[in-house]
């Protein structure tokens, strides 16, 4: 059963609802959008990312993998200028 939230007279009622009700999103996509936010919010950084959303570090690296197959553009982790000038 699926319980879905409708806007009545500026109040929210609860309802049940049918598949066909919910929105045409798959939970594959709602997943890529999670993982994708996640990566943005913790600018690019797998293992931050995979902590805010409870999961492991490998399976970011197997999704992040299957978007970029995919031709998604992936955030980055961001390097400080110590290792991008190669210095230590």
């Amino acid at each position: 059963m699926i319980i879905s939230f409708i806007l009545v007279r500026g109040s929210l009622k609860r309802r049940r609802a049918k598949l066909t009700d919910v929105a045409p999103t798959s939970l594959r996509s709602v997943e890529k959008m999670l993982i994708l936010s996640a990566l943005e919010m913790t600018r690019g950084n797998r293992t931050r990312a995979a902590e805010l959303l409870g999961v492991s570090v490998r399976t970011i690296r197997n999704r992040i993998r299957d978007y970029e197959a995919q031709g998604d553009c992936i955030p980055q982790p961001e390097r400080n200028a110590r290792q991008v000038n190669g210095s230590r």
